[in-house]
């Protein structure tokens, strides 16, 4: 009767598609026709948007191109990685479908042509080289997007990598005293503080590869050392 399709990452065929009488619906987690593709969720993230929006549409033979059924938006929260929105969005897609289905089964809920090009955007790097010349909020959405348990960003410190999971942007910086990838304060707590393209990150969450003893954390994390 229907097939309903939430996060499926293929095209079905026509044939599988003419099947059912009320036909093939799907919950996908961007403004259609704008988001469309897999990976709607992380660039939404660094593409600095405020809100999400859960669509229920039509598939068709295109990808998330079908005429749209309902929409709800909400709101991305500020620190909110990218594991973290893609959960809440699976919930907030279901929820929409569970709250459209009985009007929909019923007939009263129309459909609506998608109008435009839209827009699509394709799989992100999975890894991420920390380019501290970015500004401090393009470089705070990286980061977010690939924290754990993705693949989090990276950069190097002499011989060591540090992968970054949390950085925070610190407004009362001084960006004109330092260079790009400076390390300009360190915490008693060990987090410590980078200076980028307009202003200062502080990392608050991080692990080093190889790690090393606790005592050794003096010589390497110094006001002054370059991440690269």
């Amino acid at each position: 009767e229907l097939i309903v399709a939430a996060y499926y990452p293929q095209i079905f065929p026509k044939t599988l598609l003419e099947i059912p009488r009320l036909g093939a619906i799907n919950a996908h987690p961007g403004d259609l026709p704008n988001y469309r593709g897999t990976f709607a969720i992380p660039w939404s993230i660094l593409n600095g948007e405020k809100n999400i929006t859960s669509t229920l549409h039509y598939i068709d033979a295109g990808v998330d191109s079908g005429d749209v059924i309902a929409k709800k938006s909400f709101a991305i929260q500020p620190d909110e990685t990218g594991f973290e929105l893609y959960q809440r969005a699976m919930h907030f897609s279901a929820q929409l479908v569970m709250d459209s289905f009985p009007d929909f089964v019923a007939g009263k809920l129309g459909r609506q042509p998608q109008v435009g090009h839209g827009s699509y955007f394709n799989q992100l790097p999975k890894r991420y080289h920390i380019d501290w010349h970015q500004k401090c909020e393009l470089l705070q959405r990286q980061v977010r997007v690939h924290a754990k348990p993705y693949l989090p960003t990276y950069c190097f410190l002499i011989n060591h990598c540090i992968y970054i999971n949390r950085i925070s942007i610190l407004t009362n910086s001084e960006s004109s005293a330092h260079g790009s990838g400076v390390i300009t304060k360190v915490y008693p707590d060990k987090r410590f503080a980078v200076a980028c393209a307009d202003g200062w990150v502080v990392v608050e969450d991080y692990e080093m590869a190889p790690g090393f003893d606790n005592s050794l954390f003096p010589l390497y994390f110094t006001v002054g050392a370059r991440l690269d």
